[in-house]
């Protein structure tokens, strides 16, 4: 336009073309659209001649608009959200954060939008989402340094930023990822200049981390002691002294501790051992995972704990793949974030993806799933795009399939209406998931993620495991045995604080399911039969009789690898619940489902899967002989049997048969209203009970379920 300006005839098409790029970059974060509004005001002065000047200030009119009342409308949400967080009210605040970015996503309110992706950060955090915590925190890290890497100027909340990064993986359980950021951490520090009040507080909180680190390691199999062996001389370096000495206790070096004063000459050998169980068992480590994650060894599992399901994805150890990986994780976090309130039906207690770079993919990152399995597949060609357009949403197109094979909705209308359009809930998923540009931006193309990557870099010495076993064998709550005696249930309706799922993290939640649903739906449930030998001493056997003899050996080999050959610790619950019509006194229902625990351990809610298959047999003998032989032996096996339709006969397959001695046959009257088993209660049914029996159980149980319906 500048050489154009005595040249009339050019002028219309050059503005034209303005004027159609101001309209594609409506919308676009990082697009400098203030100063070009204002060259285009300026130039009204020597352009007031032209219509295509007056069509382009009419596209600015426009554009400056909607930007300048998006960036109030979200600065307003922002404000709520940390007032929401500061109330505790997390899951209002998420969805008050995610409406917030999507409007403050602009060039005039960086600032602001990086305040947004932090406070919905910390609120996916409070939530136990910390793969949407990881990635919000990111980039909220990213617009933070843009600054710095443009004008020198770096704010302390970039600091703030990369320091809860560090805390976020170390929940996570990656020692090298946890190293890379303290390391950003301490950069940053010294790029700032603190005073000595933020020098105190910096420090003590490098302490803490030091401190979660050594937790960590105390949590080391043997497997994982012989991938760190390399490490105590690189925490050392790193000035990560709590973690190194925990670090070397945990391999079996206490002697090494002793001969360099780490651990004075005073103290006896109990005393160490119990120092270190006070670190292990600290508070701080109950947000903790089992043992450290990530250590490599050709594949890397990366777990969620989304309403209440375990998600875990299996990357190859490439950048490409773990990249994808993680973002997958945060978008199905992000999306399904604040869904616990929903009546969301779980298919799965848990669903496995893998992650794979194939040179037989060209293009867009490809997808598959094996329904009987519980399994999908993601392959790649090594190159990812960053960006996702509207008209080839791939990745959305992944996690929506993730997402169906692990939930079922009843309401996709009133779902879609609330989650994807008033909370923005798709918008905030994808918008701010990927985490591979700011971390290149922040870290480069070599980020240290990989414990390799730390072991290589310094030539540190092996210290080899020295220990035969854990030297926390026991110690941990998850170890202890569990009593598998049926356990006594309440009376009258639940406390309203239990019910509220606003204040119920997604890790505090836990779906229990040896159910296949897919395979079960295919196998065809059509019976349940009783065998047993002449004497009386031999254990009795149940059999399902599926329809499809694959399917049904299928559910079976499935138990056996879950439970083994012999069900010790009864994870598998079968019930037979008798007398549930009176109008046919000898029909029954057959339960087979998952064990209530009696270990809660940090859970709040359970959600059971169960199948249920209704008998009608003519008469009651043959439960009653396999009840007789049961009593007797207080044993018996469960196998599966083919039966093509209800008339022919079973063939049953012994060899897939698993042992039991557990098992509950009760009649429907007992059953009461908190009782696991009232699922198999029919109210169009009318129960059998003793004429003796003047307030059984099940009229509490029937009269709930009246009062839920009216409301």
């Amino acid at each position: 336009m500048t050489s154009a300006v005595n040249k009339t005839d050019e002028i219309g098409p050059l503005l034209t073309d303005l004027r159609e790029i101001l309209q594609s970059a409506d919308g676009l974060v990082t697009y400098p659209f203030e100063p070009v509004s204002r060259i285009v005001e300026e130039m009204g002065e020597w352009l007031s001649t032209h219509s295509e000047y007056d069509e382009l200030l009419e596209q600015v009119v426009a554009v400056t608009q909607n930007r300048v009342g998006a960036q109030e409308a979200g600065r307003m949400l922002l404000a709520r959200g940390f007032q929401k967080i500061r109330a505790g009210q997390s899951y209002d605040a998420i969805r008050f954060f995610g409406r917030a970015q999507q409007k403050l996503a602009l060039q005039e309110s960086l600032d602001e939008l990086a305040e947004g992706l932090f406070g919905c950060g910390l609120a996916y955090e409070s939530v136990g989402l910390l793969w949407a915590a990881r990635s919000n925190a990111l980039s909220a890290a990213d617009l933070a340094l843009r600054e710095y890497w443009q004008y020198g100027r770096l704010a302390s909340r970039a600091s703030t930023c990369v320091r809860r990064i560090v805390w976020l993986e170390l929940q996570l359980g990656r020692v090298a990822c946890a190293m890379q950021w303290m390391q950003v951490a301490f950069a940053l520090a010294h790029d700032r200049g603190l005073d000595e009040e933020e020098k105190k507080k910096f420090s003590d909180q490098v302490t803490a981390q030091d401190a979660t680190l050594g937790m960590l390691m105390l949590r080391s199999e043997l497997e994982d002691l012989r991938r760190l062996r390399f490490l105590p001389d690189v925490l050392d370096e790193c000035g990560l002294h709590l973690a190194r000495m925990a670090l070397l206790y945990a391999l079996g070096h206490e002697d090494f501790l002793r001969e360099e004063g780490t651990i004075p000459s005073t103290e006896t050998a109990e005393q160490v051992r119990d120092l270190f169980t006070t670190l292990l068992k600290h508070p701080g480590s109950a947000d903790l995972p089992d043992r450290p994650t990530g250590l490599g060894g050709g594949t890397i599992a990366l777990l969620s704990h989304v309403l209440g399901c375990t998600l875990t994805v299996h990357s190859e150890e490439d950048d490409e793949s773990l990249l994808l990986a993680e973002r997958i994780l945060a978008t199905t976090e992000a999306m399904l974030a604040t869904s616990l309130e929903f009546d969301i039906f779980p298919q799965r207690a848990e669903f496995s993806l893998n992650v794979e770079r194939s040179n037989k993919v060209d293009g867009l990152p490809q997808c598959e799933f094996d329904e009987s399995r519980s399994l999908g597949t993601v392959r790649h060609s090594g190159t990812i795009p960053n960006a996702i357009v509207s008209h080839d949403n791939w990745l959305l197109d992944i996690v929506l399939k993730i997402v169906g094979h692990m939930i079922i909705l009843p309401d996709h209308e009133a779902y879609a209406q609330r989650v994807f359009g008033e909370e923005l809930g798709l918008a905030r998923a994808v918008n701010f998931t990927e985490s591979s540009t700011a971390i290149r931006n922040i870290l480069g193309h070599n980020p240290k993620f990989r414990l390799s990557d730390w072991n290589n870099e310094q030539n540190p010495r092996a210290f080899m495991v020295r220990r035969e076993s854990r030297w926390h064998e026991g110690l941990l709550q998850s170890e202890k045995g569990e009593n598998r005696e049926e356990p006594a249930y309440g009376v009258g309706d639940p406390p309203k604080e239990l019910l509220d799922r606003s204040v119920i993290k997604h890790t505090e939640r836990k779906v229990l399911s040896l159910i296949n649903m897919p395979l079960w739906d295919k196998a065809k449930w059509l019976a349940t039969l009783y065998l047993w030998a002449e004497d009386l001493d031999r254990e009795p056997f149940i059999a399902l009789a599926f329809a499809d003899s694959d399917s049904g050996k299928a559910i079976f080999g499935e138990w056996r690898a879950k439970l083994g050959n012999v069900d010790a610790s009864e994870q598998l619950r079968v019930s037979i619940i008798t007398g549930i019509d009176k109008a046919n006194p000898f029909a029954y229902r057959v339960l087979v489902g998952c064990s209530t625990p009696t270990s809660r351990s940090g859970v709040r809610e359970f959600v059971f899967i169960s199948r249920i298959h209704r008998m009608d047999p003519p008469d009651s003998k043959n439960l009653e002989a396999f009840r007789v032989r049961y009593e007797r032996v207080r044993k018996y096996r469960i196998l599966p049997a083919f039966m093509p339709d209800a008339t022919a006969k079973p063939e049953p397959f012994f060899d897939l048969a698993i042992s039991k001695q557990m098992i509950r046959i009760c009649p429907a009257w007992q059953i009461g209203e908190n009782d696991p088993d009232s699922v198999a209660i029919d109210p169009q049914e009318e129960a059998i009970v003793p004429p003796e029996v003047k307030e059984p159980p099940i009229l509490r149980l029937l009269d709930r379920r009246r009062r839920k319906k009216a409301r």
